[in-house]
């Protein structure tokens, strides 16, 4: 558990979503990469095999200063996508949570959205508005996972093991994005 720990922080600290696990091959002697190791990886481990809820349920997401909240970035279904990518590199961010006109959360864009326009040929018309960009993700795509910043710790990792995730929006009563969360951001959490 101890090198899980030090892999994790590594992941941490290098801001990286994955990290390759490195050994030594005994014929050649030289190092090989064996495996990539994602944060969701190491978030599904966790939420497999911790017992301990206690702290994880005594506290809310709040509380434990878990997202961010701050100077959230959204756009609308016509916001066009170079708009998005610009939000993307001026504040390094990965997502922008999509409203409509009562600022009730749609949907989301994120950087994982912008592969898919590259498989279909779009990348040369980023004027397009996110809600035809939308188009473009696979059939499979899991949808835009929400909490509650009143939710807890427990609860976020039951959604991870039962769900491919790779960050949340928190909402408001209203369904009006307030912040978001990372699985960087729950990791931390956990190591703390």
């Amino acid at each position: 558990m101890e090198s899980l720990y030090k892999v994790s922080k590594q992941l941490i600290n290098s801001s990286s979503n994955c990290i390759s696990l490195v050994d030594t091959d005994p014929e050649t002697k030289k190092d090989v990469v064996v495996a990539n190791l994602t944060v969701y990886q190491i978030l599904q481990f966790f939420a497999a095999n911790i017992q301990e809820r206690d702290l994880m349920t005594t506290y809310t997401l709040e509380e434990m200063g878990i997202g961010t909240y701050k100077n959230l970035h959204t756009a609308y279904m016509s916001t066009p996508v170079i708009e998005i990518v610009s939000m993307f590199v001026n504040n390094e961010i990965s997502v922008v949570p999509i409203i409509n006109e009562y600022g009730v959360l749609i949907n989301a864009f994120d950087r994982s959205d912008l592969p898919n326009l590259s498989k279909e040929g779009m990348l040369d018309n980023l004027d397009m508005p996110v809600e035809q960009a939308i188009e473009c993700r696979p059939h499979d795509y899991m949808g835009v996972h929400t909490c509650n910043k009143d939710d807890n710790l427990w609860s976020i990792l039951g959604t991870i093991r039962k769900k491919v995730v790779h960050r949340l929006v928190v909402i408001d009563e209203d369904t009006k994005p307030i912040g978001v969360i990372t699985l960087n951001d729950i990791l931390k959490a956990l190591l703390v």
